[in-house]
């Protein structure tokens, strides 16, 4: 199992304070405390705002940092009580899935997988409830639900350890169960969905590295692509809905990095480090997972209290 504002300032002299994140270019200047960084407004390391970025030492065979994002702000109605990775979510982004050790007497670590609702996008999510029929021997975790909410992959720790696939006719009914075993994708973890759920990314489980498998349809077998030479550092990946983004946790650092792709054909590019400004960068930083638009990005970050689920924007 893994582990691992805006403050309106009025005077006699009205001078606007720029958001966190508002893009900038040559000579713009951005508020106290932040430098303009790859085109965004960014928290500088120190009070001076021409101090460097706080910027990690890159490992070997990995590209220059790259800062697009606003700082992560935690989810408190997804955050538990206890650990919490791999946030899902449907299209529309009115349902999440996340895996939660929250009760103490789950089995071997914990794991379930929950889900949260709520009725817009810009309302809370509900407290998020157990998808009990999931449940199987030892540890459930990376949930990945499809764009429609109608198919469900997701890691498990019973034999034989690996990927399970569970689908429903209609979002408002359980899962079927048992759910089925994907064939050949034994120690693998963190399933991403991408291209209308045909694309499908992994990670091997323990060592790292990036396998994509595809399908002609959603009712047809999952077929080995390719190994990503790329991105042998890395785990836990997040797909863009086009598949020519991906993200994906350090298996060393646990930070996260960011590779792109011209077409479905290609083979990524050398990772980048994804930088946010501030003490985040020094946290461990799991499961992104990208709304559909590219626009919102969900998190499994380790804080003071555990690992929690928290969103960031560009």
């Amino acid at each position: 199992m893994r582990w691992g504002l805006l403050l309106t300032t009025v005077c006699a002299c009205y001078s606007p304070v720029v958001p966190l994140g508002v893009r900038c270019g040559v000579g713009d200047a951005c508020p106290a405390n932040q430098r303009c960084v790859a085109d965004r407004c960014m928290v500088a390391s120190g009070v001076d705002p021409d101090a460097p970025i706080n910027v990690i030492d890159v490992p070997d065979g990995l590209d220059a940092p790259l800062m697009t994002w606003t700082v992560p702000v935690r989810v408190p109605e997804l955050s538990t009580s206890g650990d919490d990775f791999g946030p899902s979510l449907f299209a529309n982004q009115l349902r999440i899935y996340v895996a939660s050790n929250m009760v103490a007497s789950n089995m071997v670590g914990g794991f379930r997988i929950y889900y949260g609702s709520r009725g817009s996008t810009t309302q809370p999510f509900s407290a998020i409830t157990p998808a009990s029929e999931l449940d199987l021997a030892g540890d459930e975790y990376d949930p990945e639900v499809s764009g429609t909410g109608l198919e469900l992959h997701y890691a498990v720790d019973a034999a034989p350890r690996g990927l399970r696939q569970t689908t429903r006719m209609a979002t408002g009914v359980p899962w079927t169960v048992p759910p089925t075993v994907v064939a050949g994708l034994t120690d693998r973890q963190g399933p991403s969905l991408a291209v209308s759920d045909k694309r499908m990314v992994v990670s091997l489980r323990g060592i790292g590295g990036i396998e994509e498998y595809g399908r002609a349809t959603t009712t047809d077998t999952w077929a080995l692509l390719r190994t990503h030479a790329t991105l042998d550092k890395l785990t836990f990946p997040g797909l863009s809905a086009d598949g020519l983004e991906i993200y994906g946790t350090h298996s060393g650092t646990k930070h996260l990095y960011r590779a792109t792709r011209a077409t479905l054909d290609d083979p990524f590019s050398v990772p980048q480090q994804v930088l946010f400004g501030g003490p985040i960068d020094n946290r461990e930083i799991y499961d992104a997972e990208l709304t559909i638009d590219g626009r919102t990005m969900y998190l499994a970050i380790k804080d003071d209290t555990g690992v929690d689920i928290y969103v960031t924007t560009r």
